[in-house]
C-alpha cells in the first residue's frame, strides 16, 4: 500500500508518506481534531483501534515476548539440567536471542518486546495510546504465560533447584 517507504508498525522507524496518503492522513487527523480536540486527535490517535493491523502487532508481540521468556529460561536453566557450572555463554546466547527476536518482531510490531520500550516509546510519541495498551497487555500476558508454561513442562525437582540458585 505505502510505496515510498517501510512503515514499523510500533513506531521505531518513520517513513515517507505519499501523496494519496498524505490527504488520507490529513482529512482523518481534521476528523480527529474535530470530534476530540487537538491533543486528543493528535497525540493519543484513537482512531488506530478501528484498524486491524494493530491487533495483529499485539499478536505478534504477545508471541515474541512469550518465546522470548520460555527459550530464555530454558537456556538460562540448562546448566543445572547438565550439572555443569553455569558457564558464561548463557549471557551471550541470550544477548543474540534478544536480537533475533527484535529481528523477526521489528517489522510487523516494532519488535518492543518489553512494557519499558513501549512506555518510553509512548513518551516520545513514536506509539499512540491504543497501541502501547495493547502491547503492554500482549507484553505481560505472554511473559507471564511462558512462566506457567515453563514451570507446567519442568518437574518439581527442576523447580526446586531452580529456586535453590535464585
Amino acid at each position: 500500500r505505502r510505496q515510498k517507504g517501510y512503515e514499523y508498525d510500533g513506531g521505531l522507524v518513520r517513513f515517507e508518506l505519499g501523496e494519496k496518503e498524505r490527504e488520507e492522513e490529513k482529512v482523518k487527523a481534521e476528523k480527529e481534531t474535530e470530534k476530540y480536540g487537538f491533543f486528543l486527535g493528535d497525540i493519543l490517535r484513537v482512531y488506530e483501534v478501528a484498524e486491524l493491523r494493530i491487533y495483529k502487532s499485539a499478536v505478534v508481540e504477545f508471541v515474541g515476548t512469550f518465546s522470548l521468556n520460555f527459550l530464555s529460561l530454558c537456556l538460562t536453566v540448562s546448566p543445572i539440567v547438565f550439572e555443569s557450572n553455569p558457564p558464561s555463554y548463557i549471557a551471550f546466547c541470550n544477548g543474540v536471542l534478544l536480537a533475533l527476536h527484535i529481528l523477526c518482531c521489528a517489522p510487523p510490531s516494532g519488535g518492543h518486546l518489553n512494557p519499558l520500550i513501549t512506555l518510553s516509546t509512548l513518551g516520545t510519541g513514536l506509539t499512540s495510546l491504543p497501541r502501547a495498551f495493547l502491547y503492554v497487555a500482549a507484553q505481560m500476558t505472554g511473559a507471564s504465560l511462558a512462566g506457567i508454561f515453563f514451570r507446567i513442562v519442568t518437574d518439581d525437582q527442576l523447580a526446586a533447584e531452580v529456586r535453590h540458585h535464585c
